[in-house]
């Protein structure tokens, strides 16, 4: 009399770096549905608590650069800094200070995204472009509702710096041979119009002192309305605002000074040419 026995369900064993990395996954899941969870620091002091955020978009970011190696964690940790960055969740970085605290952390994250950028550290730069895009907008959401004192705190170094790379990155895209990346630098330039006319209101400031060229940046983000089939019209309205720039900004300097060792590297690497007698030498 034979017995049947149902047999073992075979599982797919995973290798060493496949669980750490679905553990991963699900923890950046995690964040993007339910932020409250890792913002909850009860019995903590607000620099603690600061310090923590801090850490957690810290490394949240350094996940995103990993696009060329773990593209799916890469995502997650982009979408769970956008949800990190809605208005509800921003005051909770530290609810001491929380304006003070988004200049100081966010301000940062900028600095280290568009640094990235510039320096063509970023394989899926347009995806990035469009990223920051959105993060630039989730920020003027949260500023607008405290519009009355939004610029507490925002004049430290680290934060200034920020925008002055944004201004870089935006301009260095314009002539991006992917259309999709000229219009979305073309709008960031109006989310950075938007988010000086926030800060011109809780100060007594003119726009000109928060962004020195608000009126061409502003013009330039109206220019996404000429379509993405018209892009010779597009590059020559680009050109004719550009040539109005009035203003010198930390930002202009450092794209001229990118634009300028990029094109004496490429023409060096160009006009020289081995002369015959070394080609040998290296082909041997």
């Amino acid at each position: 009399m034979s017995v049947y026995r149902k047999p073992a369900r075979k599982f797919k064993e995973k290798s060493n770096e496949e669980v750490p990395n679905t553990l991963l996954l699900w923890l950046l899941r995690l964040v993007h549905a339910n932020p409250k969870l890792m913002l909850h620091n009860p019995d903590r002091a607000g620099h603690e608590i600061q310090s923590s955020t801090g850490n957690l978009i810290r490394g949240l970011v350094t996940l995103m650069y990993m696009f060329g190696t773990i593209p799916n964690i890469a995502h997650e940790a982009m979408r769970a800094l956008l949800t990190l960055h809605q208005a509800e969740n921003v005051e909770l970085w530290n609810r001491e200070a929380p304006i003070a605290t988004f200049w100081d952390i966010s301000s940062q994250m900028l600095f280290s995204v568009s640094q990235k950028l510039v320096s063509c550290q970023v394989i899926n730069g347009t995806e990035v472009l469009i990223w920051l895009s959105e993060v630039l907008a989730l920020r003027n959401c949260f500023l607008n509702k405290y519009k009355d004192h939004a610029t507490v705190d925002c004049h430290i170094p680290r934060t200034r710096d920020a925008p002055d790379k944004l201004e870089c990155i935006f301009f260095m895209n314009l002539w991006n041979c992917d259309q999709e990346a000229v219009l979305t630098a073309l709008s960031c330039f109006g989310q950075l119009c938007e988010e000086a006319e926030i800060c011109c209101g809780a100060d007594d400031f003119t726009l000109t002192q928060v962004l020195p060229n608000h009126n061409v940046y502003s013009d330039l983000a109206t220019a996404v309305g000429i379509g993405p089939q018209e892009r010779a019209a597009l590059q020559k309205r680009i050109f004719a605002l550009l040539r109005r720039i009035e203003f010198v900004t930390e930002g202009n300097i450092q794209v001229n000074s990118h634009f300028f060792l990029y094109f004496l590297t490429t023409l060096l690497a160009h006009l020289y040419i081995p002369p015959p007698n070394l080609m040998t030498k290296i082909l041997l």
